[in-house]
């Protein structure tokens, strides 16, 4: 898959009825695959999903950076490294978790929110618009690429004095400090 660095708004993200011809024509999605989607009129849970992320990549965009928060598990805050911050992250606090799977058992460690500060055209707004589409807000994705650069800002709670610019790694789907490069 070739990186694309968009450095505006892209187009099937313009607006609304855009964004729903892109999943329509992109995604195997129908509305029965989607938890609550029965409650709307037949595609209208994908224009408000729709609605709500191309106005998040528009204010990204007119703003020039966009506030993202990671939640990784890991045995110590000291595990954590910043040439390997990987994919998924949410532009809602609360859309953070420790998905899928993990090299750390809840056992054997504890989750650590990262809290930091990306590009819009670091981030792979396919990736990200695909997964809202599948679970909305609950997640508020933002699907970083490759190597892009990621300003951290705040680390389990504690705001750095300085902050730190890291990247994304290779970007891998699960999170494990020892996969890294």
């Amino acid at each position: 898959m070739k990186t694309v660095r968009h450095r505006a708004v892209p187009k099937f993200l313009r607006d609304s009825g855009a964004a729903v011809r892109w999943a329509k024509r992109n995604l195997d999605v129908e509305p029965e695959d989607i938890p609550g989607a029965e409650r709307w009129e037949q595609w209208a849970w994908l224009e408000e999903r729709a609605n709500e992320y191309t106005s998040f990549a528009s204010a990204a965009y007119a703003v020039g950076e966009i506030r993202v928060f990671r939640m990784v598990r890991v045995v110590s805050v000291d595990d954590i490294r910043l040439d390997c911050l990987g994919k998924a992250w949410s532009y809602e606090k609360r859309g953070a978790g420790v998905y899928g799977m993990t090299q750390v058992s809840r056992d054997a460690g504890r989750d650590v929110l990262i809290e930091g500060l990306v590009h819009p055209r670091d981030v792979d707004w396919e990736y990200g618009f695909a997964s809202f589409v599948y679970y909305g807000s609950d997640q508020s994705e933002v699907s970083m690429l490759p190597y892009s650069p990621v300003v951290v800002t705040t680390v389990d709670g504690c705001a750095l004095a300085e902050p730190v610019v890291g990247d994304t790694g290779d970007a891998k789907e699960t999170w494990a400090p020892e996969s890294c490069r």
